[in-house]
């Protein structure tokens, strides 16, 4: 399937401007996207999957945290580099300061499995990386949409609620076999993924940051090396993918509230934010990226 034949099919079915205003209004979208997923498969064989990213500002792009200011100036390969330092640092310090219990090891027996690892659970834990995160649920996403801020600007202003309809080639699980990601260097890919970790429940409460990425239903989006820079929405491949959603700052408040009597709020997303290891990421995003 082309991508212009897949712009013609999703034009046909939503319009170009999409709300939300409630959980309801996301649940019913979530439906009409997995509505459009089972017609593509049907009509073209085309096996899509909708994903999802909240932010609390309309108008923002898609950016990694390795490349939002004051790191915006750095280039795609002076950012992997740094990358792979703090991902190096963050598993030093966890180790050593927290315990290597806290970390995972079960990928470790794969070429790259140990740096894939450690690169899914330094996203999770703060560490500046090339990673941005997506759901295949969407009131997660909601929540990081709608979520309070101190800034009155953010607060005030309209949210954004990304959805991609992401390419079949883009999607990479660790069951690929010999092309599991498992078996590239996340810091040198030549090719963009979309990545669907798995999470294994013994004792997952002891390692906090998988735990973080369990609870969030989190996969990410890595591009290649070349593109790391370059804001997810500025990307040929991915444009006729992407649609902004609107969330009308007037319902931030009451899509907060009716999230928080699902029991979807921070503290069962974040699971912990202990003080002292959210010191020890601001330390290691301070020596390595000097932010």
């Amino acid at each position: 399937m082309t991508a212009e034949l897949y712009v013609r099919e999703k034009n046909a079915w939503f319009p170009n401007e999409l709300e939300i205003k409630s959980v309801e209004d996301a649940e019913i979208l979530h439906k009409a996207f997995i509505e459009f997923r089972t017609h593509l498969f049907i009509t073209y064989q085309y096996n899509t999957q909708p994903h999802y990213r909240g932010e609390q500002n309309y108008g923002w792009d898609i950016k990694s945290g390795l490349f939002r200011p004051p790191l915006a100036a750095l280039s795609s390969e002076e950012g992997k580099v740094l990358e792979s330092e703090g991902v190096a640092e963050f598993e030093r310090v966890i180790k050593d300061q927290v315990g290597e219990n806290a970390l995972r090891s079960i990928f470790n027996h794969m070429t790259f499995g140990r740096s894939w690892d450690l690169l899914f659970q330094a996203q999770h834990a703060g560490i500046k990386t090339s990673l941005t995160d997506w759901s295949a649920d969407i009131l997660a996403p909601l929540f990081f949409a709608t979520e309070e801020s101190s800034d009155d600007g953010i607060e005030t202003n309209d949210a954004q609620l990304w959805w991609l309809m992401d390419p079949p080639y883009l999607m990479h699980g660790h069951s690929d076999g010999p092309e599991s990601f498992y078996e590239q260097n996340p810091f040198e890919l030549e090719s963009s993924m979309l990545i669907n970790p798995a999470s294994f429940m013994d004792n997952i409460e002891n390692r906090i940051f998988e735990y973080r990425m369990f609870k969030q239903k989190g996969r990410f989006f890595i591009p290649s090396k070349s593109q790391s820079s370059v804001p997810l929405n500025a990307q040929e491949e991915l444009i006729p993918y992407l649609n902004r959603i609107r969330i009308p700052a007037f319902y931030k408040k009451t899509i907060r509230e009716e999230l928080n009597d699902r029991g979807l709020n921070r503290e069962y997303l974040y699971v912990d934010e202990h003080p002292e290891r959210q010191e020890l990421i601001r330390q290691i995003n301070a020596k390595i990226f000097g932010v």
